[in-house]
C-alpha cells in the first residue's frame, strides 16, 4: 500500500519517488511512474537530435518575434535587456 501525504488544499497524494506504483494525482487522474534510467534516451545521436530540435525552435521563435515586431528579452551583464525587433538576428 502506498504511503499518502497531506497536500495543502489538494487532499492527499502519493510520493512516486519512494513508491514504484503509479500514484494518484492530487486533482484526479494518474501520474506516470518514472521510467528506469536505462530506458532514457542517452545515446549521442538522440542527444544531438534533441539539441538540433531546440536550436530550430529558438530560430523559429526569434524569426516570429522579428516578423511580428516584438522585442526579445536577453540577459546581458547581469541585467535583462530588451532587444528591439530590428536588431534580432534571425
Amino acid at each position: 500500500m502506498m504511503k499518502e501525504t497531506e497536500h495543502a488544499g489538494a487532499g492527499t497524494y502519493s510520493n512516486p519517488a519512494t513508491e514504484r506504483e503509479t500514484p494518484e494525482a492530487p486533482f484526479g487522474g494518474q501520474i506516470a511512474a518514472p521510467r528506469p534510467a536505462a530506458e532514457h534516451d542517452t545515446d549521442n545521436a538522440s542527444i544531438e537530435r534533441q539539441i538540433a530540435a531546440a536550436q530550430q525552435a529558438v530560430r523559429a521563435a526569434l524569426r516570429d518575434h522579428k516578423l511580428a515586431g516584438n522585442p526579445i528579452a536577453v540577459w546581458r551583464d547581469g541585467k535583462v535587456v530588451l532587444v528591439p525587433p530590428e536588431q534580432i538576428e534571425a
